[in-house]
């Protein structure tokens, strides 16, 4: 388990592109930190361990205080390896375990249609919302403990700002729903190429969407807890939980901008596609592209940032440096940002959908689902 105070940080989607970015960043400004990271690629795992116990050590064999990086592999487009995944990092960190921080980034491109796993979810949508959701739900009692001034954060990195259409009624999206690409790209073209690129906008939108109303209402319970554990006073701290407490949990739902990585290379594309792409699109968006390793830097910085705590009321002087809410509360825990900390959300689709009833919907849908983590709650 290590050392008892220093920081404690769990990467999924890590091995490559943004995630790998952000690790690196995280591990070159917390030397002594004891690192998880979640991936598929072993060879790619293997080649991270050694970049970063290198900038650990300065190319000495050993240093003092010199932090721990430990490769968990797991396919995370299956909820079961979730499960697995958490009860690893529980084991590893013991009975008196923590978590500083959980980022996410698990996902790849692909412009293909529903692709049904044995669980019968479609797996895109399992990496880019549903294995986040349980992954952070479940981590709750790790990351309550975590004795970073500003509380634990959980960072999610896909895309506030891009919220569209939602179907209630249908959020796993197991029916194909109509929309406004399909005058340019209709049923037969589909059916011909095998691809799908309105179904792959639903896709983004709804774990975009979903992202931050579960965000939103986990920052709201969160609040309720630390509320009962320290009742507001007229001595009452900025942050939650600095009257002696654990500070509480924010969550951050971060937009890392136009990034090249070698995602259009990797991804699920035909192959004159991927010419298109790497040979073409990329060289002329490439002078516009934010540099991968000023992504990693930026996101890293939030997780300290005291702008993003949770905020224990919207009086004093803490609520003049926290960060708006994605619902438009200061320091409400929940936030949507860029990748250099500006707030970046559309709220009038969120406001809509939440009179909707949406944010109730979501969570009843999400409990319906946990019944494979069995003890594994963050309740």
């Amino acid at each position: 388990m290590g050392d008892r105070h220093c920081p404690v940080a769990l990467f999924t989607g890590a091995t490559a592109g943004i995630g790998e970015a952000i690790l690196k960043a995280y591990a070159k400004q917390h030397r002594d930190a004891r690192i998880y990271f979640v991936g598929r690629k072993e060879e790619s795992a293997r080649k991270i361990i050694e970049d970063v116990r290198a900038m650990w050590t300065d190319g000495q064999e050993r240093v003092e205080d010199e932090g721990e990086i430990t490769f968990v592999k797991a396919d995370l487009t299956l909820l079961r390896n979730v499960q697995s995944v958490v009860e690893e990092v529980k084991r590893r960190e013991g009975g008196e375990g923590r978590l500083d921080l959980l980022c996410m980034s698990q996902g790849y491109l692909t412009l293909k249609g529903r692709q049904e796993t044995s669980e019968h979810h479609d797996a895109p949508l399992v990496l880019t919302f549903h294995s986040r959701a349980y992954l952070t739900y479940s981590l709750l009692p790790l990351l309550r403990s975590s004795n970073s001034p500003n509380g634990a954060r959980v960072i999610s990195i896909l895309a506030p700002g891009d919220e569209g259409p939602l179907y209630l009624e249908d959020l796993d999206l197991k029916e194909r729903h109509p929309t406004l690409i399909d005058w340019i790209f209709p049923g037969w073209l589909r059916r011909l190429t095998g691809l799908d690129p309105g179904y792959m906008m639903l896709r983004i939108s709804h774990s975009v969407i979903m992202t931050t109303l579960f965000f939103e209402e986990l920052a709201r319970r969160e609040r309720e807890r630390i509320q009962e554990v320290h009742p507001t006073t007229e001595a009452a701290p900025d942050v939650l939980g600095h009257s002696g407490g654990k500070a509480g949990v924010s969550f951050l739902h971060v937009y890392p901008g136009l990034v090249k990585t070698n995602e259009f290379e990797n991804g699920d594309f035909p192959v004159a596609l991927k010419f298109f792409f790497t040979r073409i699109l990329l060289p002329l968006i490439t002078p516009m592209a934010v540099p991968v390793e000023k992504v990693g830097e930026g996101v890293t910085s939030m997780v300290e940032d005291k702008r993003f705590s949770l905020s224990r009321s919207i009086e004093g002087e803490q609520a003049e440096v926290a960060e708006l809410g994605s619902d438009g509360v200061r320091g409400s825990g929940s936030y949507c940002l860029s990748w250099d900390g500006r707030r970046k959300v559309k709220e009038n689709v969120l406001e809509a959908l939440r009179k909707k009833g949406a944010s109730e919907l979501l969570w009843e849908h999400f409990e319906e689902g946990l019944g494979f983590l069995d003890t594994t709650t963050g309740e």
